[in-house]
């Protein structure tokens, strides 16, 4: 959740002339101020992976003439460039994951040199880019993905070639060093941990599969090097798949399938080492699906379908447990989907559709007024079903 900020930034489109662009959206006067024209006519450049470093805003995009590449928007002069990393083809480097740590910019990506895809560092004090290890040296490459930080630390999956599979990494910004922190499915089987989703007290938690318990929620201690399973939801070999973890005081909330309620909000007390059922929304064997989590003051807001209104707008009181649906935006069965639900100011952003104006923005005070902020797009849909998050900044 940001607080004091000034403008979001989404992609989006007006027309259907138009491809999918990035957009700059005043908070202020409820207003787009921008559209960042990358690649002109219906194609659009897609930009995706928006992350802030330093003041400015970097993503990637595909101009139709380099591939997909880095790209960084430059708030003082309100203009986009280009960091052509893949000069050997036009294919593009693709990068993926874009994560700051510590004024520095991580990623992954495929600079077409026989590497594969493995872990870069971008440097905007010199404009140059670095490879950070070869995990898995030769064409075929770790293919790092999941990025995540914590202080001067980068949490990734990644397969060295080694014969353990796809794992946890930890990468040290500041020593340099890089450790597989965990093999939860020993010999050549792949855990494939998902995000690195909370620290809480040195203890990180994420999902993976040991091969035997399917998908389930684990945690690796940072000051003993233990790792355990926090809870085999979907007992047995079938998996609950944890989704969307989401930190609010000490609690991680999170969506999963336990085989018996379908997939529902459930949380993990940090405290108590407890992993319950929050509410089966959609009772019975059917799910609702939470989506989106986002946090606001203790409130947790997603989008959940309750088997009656369709996908829609709710929210949990994570200090009373109070749950329930903020608003049917789109009325009747049909849902409004909203989606990537996003803070700033203390109000909550998203994308949702009302069965009239087309998929647009909206804004909701989580209490008493969730209205949308404009019908951008008369014709259609402003946002497109699945782009890319939006994210908010002080500029």
């Amino acid at each position: 959740m940001a607080s004091g900020a000034k403008s979001l930034f989404f992609s989006a489109q007006t027309d259907l002339s138009d491809g999918i662009e990035l957009y700059k959206y005043d908070l202020t006067n409820n207003r787009i101020v921008q559209k960042i024209d990358i690649r002109r006519g219906k194609m659009g450049s897609s930009p995706m992976f928006m992350t802030r470093l330093n003041g400015d805003l970097y993503f990637t995009a595909d101009d139709g003439q380099n591939g997909r590449e880095l790209w960084k928007y430059d708030h003082l002069t309100e203009s986009a460039m280009i960091y052509n990393l893949n000069t050997r083809t036009n294919a593009g480097s693709n990068p993926l994951w874009l994560t700051a740590v510590k004024g520095r910019l991580y990623f992954s990506a495929d600079l077409g040199d026989a590497k594969g895809r493995e872990l870069y560092m971008f440097d905007p004090q010199t404009d140059t880019v670095y490879l950070v290890s070869d995990i898995n040296q030769g064409v075929l490459g770790s293919d790092p993905a999941s990025l995540k930080q914590s202080g001067n630390k980068l949490y990734f999956s990644a397969d060295s070639g080694n014969g353990f599979g796809t794992e946890l990494y930890r990468y040290d910004t500041q020593t340099h060093l890089l450790t597989r922190i965990s093999d939860v499915n020993p010999a050549s089987g792949s855990a494939t941990p998902a995000a690195f989703f909370a620290e809480i007290n040195h203890i990180v938690y994420f999902a993976a599969d040991d091969g035997v318990r399917g998908s389930e929620l684990w945690k690796y201690d940072l000051s003993t090097g233990i790792q355990a399973l926090v809870k085999d939801i979907n007992f047995g070999a079938a998996d609950s798949n944890p989704k969307l973890l989401k930190e609010a005081g000490g609690v991680i909330y999170f969506s999963a399938d336990d085989g018996q309620h379908g997939r529902e909000l459930w949380k993990y007390d940090s405290t108590t080492q407890l992993t319950t059922l929050v509410k089966d929304i959609n009772p019975g064997m059917e799910s609702s699906t939470p989506r989106y989590l986002d946090e606001i003051n203790g409130v947790i807001y997603f989008a959940a379908d309750d088997g009656v209104h369709g996908s829609e707008l709710w929210k949990l009181i994570s200090t009373n447990g109070a749950i329930g649906m903020i608003a049917d935006l789109h009325p009747g069965f049909l849902s409004s989907d909203p989606s990537w639900l996003t803070g700033a100011n203390g109000i909550l952003y998203f994308s949702a559709e009302d069965g009239t104006h087309g998929r647009e923005l909206w804004i909701s005070d989580g209490l008493n007024a969730t209205m949308m902020a404009a019908d951008f797009n008369p014709s259609g849909d402003f946002f497109p079903y699945l782009t890319e998050y939006m994210i908010a900044t002080d500029w």
